[in-house]
Order: C-alpha cells, then sequence, then structure tokens
C-alpha cells in the first residue's frame, strides 16, 4: 500500500508492528528516509506524549519516530537518567546464571522490581550473554515488564522515550537508550 506524505510516521508502524509481531502477516510499505522535523515540532509532540490523549498520543508517538537522529538527540535532553544501580544490577545478572535455582529466581524478581529505568539495561544485557539462562529471564522480565506499565508519570513517558528510541533504531537512538539507561 501507499503512505500518505502528510503521515510517513505509518509506515515506520506498519513496520515496527510487523518486527514486534511476526506472527501476522507483513503488509510491504516502502519506508522513507529520515523526517527532521523543527526543534518546536519535536517540543509539542513530546508534550502530547504521556497526555490524556491516548490518539495524539500515539498519533505524536509516530510522527517523533519519523524524525530519526534529530529526534533522539532531542530525547537526551527531555528524560530523566536511569537511577538503576549498576553495580547491583551486574551482581543481579551474575547471580541469573548461577547453580542455585532460589538465587535465581530472587535475582529475576529483583531485576523485574528495578522496572522501566531497567529495560535499556536488560536488552543490552540480552543481546551480550552467550548465557541461554540468562538471555531466557531476562525476555520474561522483558514481558514482564510491558504488561504492567508504570504509575508514575514521569516512569510513563520514559519508557516511551525508551520505545520511541528502539522505533527510531539508528545508531545514535541506541546510544541515547543506553545513556539513558545509566550506561
Amino acid at each position: 500500500g501507499k503512505v500518505p506524505k502528510d503521515r510517513p510516521y505509518l509506515a515506520l508502524y506498519a513496520e515496527a508492528f510487523a518486527r514486534d509481531h511476526p506472527e501476522h502477516v507483513a503488509v510491504d510499505i516502502l519506508v522513507g528516509s529520515q523526517n527532521p522535523q523543527p526543534m518546536h515540532a519535536s517540543r509539542r509532540q513530546w508534550e502530547a506524549v504521556g497526555g490524556r490523549d491516548p490518539v495524539a498520543e500515539s498519533e505524536a508517538f509516530w510522527k517523533l519516530a519519523t524524525g530519526g537522529d534529530a529526534v533522539a538527540k532531542f530525547m537526551r535532553g527531555r528524560v530523566k537518567k536511569s537511577e538503576v544501580d549498576l553495580k547491583a544490577f551486574d551482581r543481579l545478572i551474575v547471580q541469573l546464571d548461577g547453580d542455585d535455582f532460589a538465587a535465581r529466581e530472587k535475582a529475576m524478581e529483583e531485576i523485574t522490581k528495578m522496572g522501566q529505568s531497567a529495560e535499556a539495561l536488560i536488552r543490552d544485557t540480552m543481546e551480550k550473554s552467550e548465557s541461554v539462562e540468562v538471555k531466557m529471564r531476562l525476555g520474561t522480565a522483558l514481558r514482564k515488564l510491558a504488561a504492567a506499565p508504570p504509575n508514575d508519570p514521569e516512569m510513563r513517558r520514559r519508557a516511551i522515550a525508551l520505545r520511541l528510541l528502539r522505533v527510531i533504531g539508528t545508531r545514535e537512538a541506541e546510544r541515547v537508550a543506553l545513556e539513558l539507561s545509566g550506561k
């Protein structure tokens, strides 16, 4: 299908949906290049994210997603860095791969309690880990986090920002996501 020129974010939405839900038939949509937008437009759209209107929030999200690196850099100045204790996180990752089942269970519970703040760290660790056990448990933790969105508005916006950076998918967006995760 064709994507209306005034709504290039629809193509990104379709691409992201197909990536997140491979069980569905993917629609062949050509995605254009990044669509940089003026800073005031990004600011206005970011204000709609986390608001009370889910339709406006969704449209703003996908418009921001077309902004590429410019929006990734914009997010750097708008979202607080994670307050996850990196040493504690690393210690829990070691426990996830240990021999003690109870310690693995407790470590997974603690990682899940870290909430959305730890999402990018979890994803990064999953990519780098060679342990099947660690990857499986971290995947479960991510599914639990996705199933229970944060109640705190600031944490919710942070979770949305990290999701937005994943959809943008450029190297700059990945760098910003890791910075926001505290790494």
